[in-house]
């Protein structure tokens, strides 16, 4: 079968490949009507779907020569010429290997199928594929060659950002044409690294971090190393190193603490599977340690003040005497008495406040006036004066109203009576009845003296 999947099947020269400057061979008529024979049945079955070129570019556009590499994290497309393109698609798979570039030259059956089985059987490995719409539908991957209206041009999708590692690209469409193997390699990206410390100077012995951005590449992780170096240069043994892992692009170191001099920090990226190594420049980090400031004398203590709170129940009221006391000198100024009902913090204010000046230290409120039972207590807060600082919420002090009763009466005792052995009468024209010892007997206390008198008369004569 003839060759339709290589640049070498087009031979000549011109933009269309179809010139030669060989001479044309003689032949029989029989050879001339058997090859012609079998090029029109060629191009019936095949030299209408063929796939013959193929070019990979990058995501921007620029042409990936056969054998050339691109950066770690690139994204490619690649693009396929085909033959009498209508009512045909193409598959492009990105193979990921270290096999070689197979090559092809023929047709593998005339389906998209035999193709991708014959290409899965070489043990190719995980093939990443994409299929452009079909051929000559409108808004398809697949537009006229403007040199050859006879071609097309197909292009596939972006492929995902690569990794490094050794790649190619084969198409082939749905008649079973595959077309040639392209080659390129994906080598490590080259980011960059800068860094900034946290401060340019420091007294000892204070102490400082650097924290180092790596840009570009392919997604760089790792980790960075951060020395520092005495003087200007970075060269020799570290003063100090330390490492830390790098995220998001971005590593800060551990704190540095150093003696007094300059230095340098340089950071240094370890680099990974897709990124090459980066160390930062030398000389656009000086740092300097100074020497401490000498030692000052402590600040003597502010003057300070302090409050206590006395309250006093008087029965159903209370005061309370508030006292001040402070560091340097006698405080002056007010104290406020509010009055609280409840137990602290939780109470309810009683509508009770009271401001007084203060003299000689100390203030008493007003009388709270008439309180119903219960739980109070007083808040006081002192104003300040020029010298010590105003004290709130204050002293707190609780107190108890108890409910008052009233007294009972006390108990009278009653002497029993004795009934006298002898009275006097009354004359005639006294008060009525009989009295003993000034007291006056009722009609029952007569009528029994009167029985017990008739009994000793009776008995007397009895005797006699």
């Amino acid at each position: 079968m003839k060759n339709v999947f290589s640049k070498s099947a087009r031979v000549g020269s011109g933009t269309n490949g179809r010139k030669s400057g060989m001479r044309p061979l003689r032949l029989s008529s029989i050879s001339m009507a058997l090859a012609l024979g079998s090029v029109l049945a060629f191009s019936a079955v095949a030299g209408a779907c063929s796939v013959y070129s193929t070019q990979v570019y990058t995501a921007g556009g620029s042409a990936v020569a056969a054998g050339g590499s691109v950066p770690a994290g690139t994204t490619v497309y690649d693009t396929a010429t085909v033959q009498d393109p209508t009512g045909y698609y193409v598959t492009f798979n990105l193979y990921s290997t270290s096999k070689a570039c197979p090559s092809h030259d023929s047709s593998y059956g005339n389906t998209a199928a035999s193709a991708a089985g014959y290409l899965a059987g070489l043990g190719l490995v995980t093939p990443q594929s994409d299929t452009p719409a079909e051929i000559g539908k409108s808004g398809g991957n697949i537009v006229a060659d403007p040199a050859n209206n006879s071609e097309g041009l197909g292009t596939s999708d972006n492929f995902p950002p690569l990794a490094a590692g050794s790649y190619f690209l084969i198409a082939y469409n749905n008649a079973g044409y595959i077309g040639p193997c392209e080659t390129f390699t994906v080598v490590k990206a080259q980011p960059t690294i800068k860094t900034q410390t946290s401060s340019s100077s420091i007294a000892a012995p204070g102490s400082f971090t650097d924290t180092a951005t790596v840009s570009g590449g392919a997604s760089p992780t790792g980790s960075v190393t951060f020395n520092v170096y005495s003087g200007s240069t970075c060269s020799g043994t570290p003063a100090a190193t330390n490492s830390s892992t790098l995220s998001s692009g971005s590593a800060t170191s551990t704190p540095f603490t150093l003696p007094v001099g300059s230095y340098e920090v340089q950071a240094v990226y370890s680099g990974d599977s897709n990124n090459l190594g980066a160390t930062s420049a030398c000389g656009t980090e000086p740092f300097t340690v100074t020497s401490p400031p000498p030692p000052s004398s402590p600040p003597s203590s502010p003057p300070s003040a302090s409050l206590s709170t006395t309250p006093t129940v008087n029965g159903l009221s209370a005061t309370d005497i508030a006292t001040v006391s402070g560091t340097s000198g006698m405080p002056t100024g007010t104290v406020t008495f509010t009055l609280y009902s409840g137990t602290s913090p939780g109470g309810t204010a009683t509508g009770y406040s009271n401001t007084e000046t203060l003299s000689g230290g100390s203030a008493t409120s007003t009388s709270t006036g008439a309180l119903v039972a219960g739980s109070y207590y007083f808040v006081v807060t002192y104003s300040g004066d020029g010298t010590y600082s105003a004290i709130t919420p204050g002293a707190t002090e609780l107190f108890i109203i108890i409910p008052v009763s009233a007294p009972k009466p006390p108990k009278t005792k009653t002497t029993p009576y004795k009934i006298p052995t002898s009275a006097p009468q009354t004359g005639v024209g006294g008060s009525a009845g009989v009295t003993f010892n000034g007291g006056l007997l009722s009609i029952g206390s007569l009528m029994l003296l009167a029985g017990l008198v008739a009994m000793a008369f009776t008995r007397r004569r009895r005797n006699a």
